[in-house]
């Protein structure tokens, strides 16, 4: 799956059981893109704090509103924007960039950048920031062999090898840029139940079996 959007799937709380029991596991191991607004994730983590993590494909995540926050966990205890900061540093097994996209100010970054340099393990992303209102800058981290920097002219923060191959980040890097996470209706899912339709609706309306055929 390339897309998955959830918009009202978890709205009350006998549609969200029926949908995390019955549909979501079929989902969960093939969803490579996901939107999610803040109140959406609140709702998944109530069911599974590591959702994020637990997506062992998800390598693109659209957050609105949403800003990874420090220390980075995934717990029952953190919050949603600590989810989301464990899953960017949470390093694929293919080794591809994870791709973030999501508002990112000055006031927030230094956790970010506090994470990188104390980091002892390599792990590869871009993010495409929104609104930004940081400077353009670069640092290093010698014990994983990496860089973290920031461009002014694009807006994408990255996190790569020091002596990373051009070609390839650079066609990472401009598919994050392009990343048209609204308009990909070809590749998109798009959930949004209403009460009967699933869970007890569905058993009241089939309760009297099928219609006998007309003779």
């Amino acid at each position: 799956m390339y897309f998955f959007k959830i918009c009202t799937l978890f709205a009350d709380e006998s549609r969200s059981s029926f949908i995390w029991q019955k549909i979501w596991p079929l989902f969960t191991d093939n969803i490579y893109r996901l939107v999610l607004e803040p109140a959406r994730l609140d709702r998944l983590r109530l069911f599974s704090p590591a959702v994020l993590c637990n997506c062992a494909n998800l390598r693109s995540l659209s957050c609105y509103g949403l800003i990874p926050e420090f220390p980075a966990e995934d717990n029952a205890g953190a919050s949603s924007a600590q989810a989301v900061a464990k899953w960017l540093l949470t390093a694929r097994e293919d080794e591809l960039p994870k791709m973030l996209f999501c508002a990112f100010y000055s006031g927030k970054m230094e956790g970010l950048k506090k994470a990188f340099v104390n980091a002892s393990k390599p792990v590869n992303f871009i993010i495409r920031m929104r609104y930004s209102d940081i400077e353009s800058f670069v640092l290093q981290n010698n014990l994983t062999g990496e860089t973290l920097r920031l461009s002014g002219d694009d807006g994408l923060l990255v996190r790569c090898p020091i002596g990373r191959e051009e070609a390839k980040w650079r066609e990472w890097e401009e598919e994050a840029f392009c990343w048209d996470f609204i308009c990909q209706s070809n590749c998109r899912i798009i959930m949004d139940f209403k009460d009967g339709d699933i869970g007890e609706g569905m058993i009241g309306a089939n309760v009297e079996g099928p219609s006998e055929p007309k003779k």
